[in-house]
């Protein structure tokens, strides 16, 4: 079993052939957590895996990029202050589906002082949810170019939670340097790595840094497709070549970075996929 820690079958990407997707998923036994950006994508999130269950779990939050009107974009969508209540009552009433909270955290890379703010405090409403909730966060982080900026502001605001709760969460996408993944291994953060392990040599060594009990592989379906795919529309299948990539960085057997996978995701979301 192959399991795609991070995608958005939620997205109209797959709105055409979403059940062929989801198919090829089966054929090749991959599993998948697919992840909300805002309260919109959320719903629709949990929607798809209460028809799919055996094949996804859900994770609902809003994406920073949404926080402010410094950086949503008609393209990304118009903003969206963070609705605690309305994500309380969807958690709330979802909870066989919904398995974390995010993708949220703080996206630098066009933000200016205002955007920051707005996003921070939609981050720390979202890591309180998720320890009312006893759920992990699905964090995505962009620093600004050039520097780990993101990354150091979001360790400082965890930090600060790091005693409240079961605070815990996977960093998504991680594309940090050796510092900073040394730093959410300590807080007992997992990370996550995509397809671009499959076509850079920028990330081998943190890949190798990090231990078998902490890692995981993704998509971020339908963006960055893995070598061979790349070019077209990620999807959750493609996990596979970003997970031999990994398997080959790690010295170790497909089987077994896939069964430490598993039981991975059985730690840190508390789900075992059949």
């Amino acid at each position: 079993m192959y399991i795609d820690i991070h995608s958005h079958l939620n997205f109209p990407d797959y709105d055409e052939d979403r059940g062929e997707v989801i198919e090829r998923m089966r054929e090749k036994r991959v599993k998948t957590f697919t992840v909300g950006v805002n309260y919109r994508t959320s719903k629709k999130a949990v929607e798809i895996t209460s028809q799919y269950s055996g094949m996804m779990r859900a994770v609902v939050g809003i994406h920073p990029i949404y926080t402010s009107d410094s950086y949503a974009s008609k393209e990304e969508g118009s903003v969206e202050k963070f609705d605690r209540m309305a994500f309380e009552k969807l958690v709330s009433e979802n909870r066989d589906t919904i398995v974390g909270v995010g993708e949220c955290g703080l996206d630098y890379f066009h933000a200016d002082e205002k955007a920051r703010k707005a996003q921070e405090s939609a981050f720390r409403a979202q890591i309180e949810l998720a320890l009312i909730h006893d759920l992990p966060l699905m964090l995505h982080i962009r620093p600004s170019g050039g520097t780990m900026d993101a990354y150091e502001d979001a360790l400082r605001i965890l930090k600060e939670y790091e005693n409240r709760g079961s605070l815990r969460g996977d960093v998504h996408f991680f594309a940090g340097n050796r510092e900073i993944a040394e730093q959410f291994l300590s807080l007992g953060f997992f990370l996550s790595f995509t397809g671009v392990v499959t076509f850079t040599h920028e990330y081998d060594e943190i890949v190798k840094l990090t231990p078998l009990e902490r890692i995981f592989t993704e998509t971020d379906a339908p963006y960055v497709s893995p070598t061979p795919y790349r070019g077209k529309r990620n999807e959750p299948t493609f996990v596979i070549e970003t997970t031999r990539r990994v398997a080959e960085l790690k010295e170790i057997s497909v089987e077994d970075l896939t069964q430490q996978i598993e039981q991975n995701v059985e730690e840190l979301f508390r789900v075992r996929f059949s």
